[in-house]
């Protein structure tokens, strides 16, 4: 058996769901984000904000691990 044909035979006849393509999202069931969430995504100063605090923590954890 070719390898052309041992991979027609893996895929299925007919696909379960439809698949869908970028830009075709109207039927998607995730929620938009809101006004207020996007402006928080793209507020630079609140990220630097967010990446400091979650390397605080990190640091913070792996202080107390190499603590014994």
């Amino acid at each position: 058996m070719s390898q052309n044909e041992s991979n027609r035979a893996a895929a299925p006849a007919t696909p379960a769901e439809p698949v869908a393509y970028p830009g075709e999202l109207g039927d998607s069931i995730a929620p938009a984000p809101t006004p207020g969430t996007v402006r928080m995504r793209t507020n630079v100063p609140y990220q630097l904000y967010r990446f400091a605090r979650v390397n605080m923590r990190m640091a913070k954890m792996i202080r107390r691990s190499h603590t014994h």
